[in-house]
């Protein structure tokens, strides 16, 4: 395993893509003198209800075992009037420990703060990591409840930071070739998982135009949307040439397949079964793209997308000093 998302070399694939539950996992723990392995019940966290919508528009969810990589908090930016915003946490800063112990993930400090409540926190920072202006700062910050907040909030205390969901990244150089490699055996992996029984990967969690398109709109909307979007163009193309060159008619290798049959042959396929077989892959072609595009509308409605009808999420605000003792109280506070 090289990375806990992605395909291939990743756990989230081969947690989806697996043939086995519970799934083996081989693990190296500090202090132990060998590798453990240890079976994990993989699970589908959220199940959809059985619906005719559900079964046009939407993809069969994926199991998952709840375990995500190592991630140091990276700071996005602060809420106004926030107690972070106070304490001077600015974006790009990295949140390396709370009260001397090291952050493994994002979730860890708001869990922190939970079992912790009203303590006072000192936080180590790293900030212009990797730059000449690089330092290690300690920051004191006690978190608060939000003076908005939702209907349903139950006195949860904030420190008001905004989370970079990504985290830090460098720009790696990969080789055309290893580019090229990686995704053929992307396409390999992702042809075996759908046509294989025991997997839960099928032709409905595909993509066509419709989900294509809003990749690519996600990427631009990056700092390094650029550098994404050419990398996945690079897969995208080779995907559409592999697929182009499998023996279905109406592809360029069903073409060639059908040359070299009468090449062998040594006389032409009758041109009445011909146009059957042609045409019948012709409508099997565009239904499969019908199908994968309504999945792909259905993603959009259901994150945010038009025709949403879910209620807009209410979000939690903090108020300036001389404000926070006249503010009046959310709704069913």
């Amino acid at each position: 395993m090289k990375t806990f998302g992605g395909l291939v070399d990743s756990v989230r694939w081969n947690v989806v893509s697996s043939e086995n539950n519970p799934i083996p996992f081989l693990v190296e723990r500090p202090g132990e003198p060998k590798p453990l392995l240890i079976p994990v019940t993989a699970e589908i966290v959220e199940k959809e209800k059985g619906s005719f919508f559900s079964f046009l528009f939407k993809r069969k969810q994926l199991r998952e075992v709840g375990i995500a990589g190592k991630q140091t908090p990276m700071v996005a930016g602060t809420q106004e009037n926030s107690p972070a915003a106070e304490a001077g946490i600015q974006a790009t800063d990295l949140i390396t420990s709370v009260d001397g112990k090291e952050l493994l993930s994002l979730y860890q400090l708001g869990d922190y703060i939970e079992k912790n409540p009203s303590k006072p926190l000192e936080l180590g920072i790293l900030r212009d990591k990797g730059k000449p202006t690089e330092k290690q700062l300690t920051v004191n910050v006690t978190p608060r409840q939000p003076d908005i907040r939702p209907d349903d909030d139950k006195g949860r205390q904030l420190i008001g930071v905004i989370w970079d969901q990504n985290g830090l990244r460098q720009i790696s150089h990969p080789r055309p070739w290893t580019q090229i490699r990686d995704a053929l055996k992307t396409m390999g992996a992702t042809i075996s998982a759908i046509v294989s029984r025991k997997s839960e990967i099928n032709m409905g969690h595909l993509s066509g135009p419709i989900g294509i398109g809003r990749a690519y709109y996600t990427l631009l909307d990056d700092p390094y949307g650029l550098q994404r979007v050419l990398w996945f163009s690079v897969v995208l193309n080779v995907n559409l040439a592999v697929m182009n060159l499998l023996p279905f008619p109406v592809l360029d290798g069903g073409h060639i397949t059908m040359a070299l049959f009468e090449w062998i042959r040594r006389r032409p396929i009758n041109i009445r079964i011909l146009e059957v077989v042609q045409m019948a892959c012709v409508f099997l072609l565009l239904g499969f793209m019908v199908f994968v595009s309504m999945k792909d509308a259905g993603d959009m409605v259901g994150s945010g997308g038009k025709g949403d009808k879910r209620e807009p999420k209410q979000e939690y605000r903090f108020l300036p000093a001389n404000q926070r003792q006249t503010a009046a109280p959310a709704p069913g506070q």
